[in-house]
């Protein structure tokens, strides 16, 4: 797994929490006519049914679409802590201890595709 695909999966991981703190920040520190309200896909997925779910935001707007803020504290300017095989040897473990659902809710069922010998997925 390369970075961008890393980083894109981690945003997914942490997407609501982001819009959820982008939004706060907005309402307190963003003037209205600088904000608008969007639907955003794949805010979070729901296990029951097992598909991801949209939601509304009232966020920053630059040329025309919303901006994500992040916290400077979970930025890094270092390698990522975590490497492809870390997060495929631990997925089950990190789903698990999820606060949002429970492990019992962990499908074990789920077939990961081979890595080939220089760690990409097939």
């Amino acid at each position: 797994m390369g970075r961008d695909h890393l980083s894109d999966f981690t945003t997914n991981l942490i997407k609501s929490y982001l819009l959820e703190y982008t939004q706060a920040f907005a309402l307190v520190h963003i003037r209205p006519e600088q904000r608008a309200r969007f639907r955003i896909e794949r805010v979070r997925f729901d296990y029951d049914t097992r598909r991801w779910q949209s939601d509304y935001f009232e966020l920053p707007v630059a040329n025309g679409d919303y901006v994500i803020l992040t916290p400077k504290e979970i930025l890094t300017r270092d390698e990522a802590w975590i490497n492809q095989t870390d997060l495929l040897d631990r997925f089950y473990d990190i789903c698990a201890s999820s606060s949002v659902r429970s492990p019992s809710r962990v499908d074990r069922t789920l077939e990961l595709p081979a890595a080939n010998p220089r760690g990409q997925r097939r």
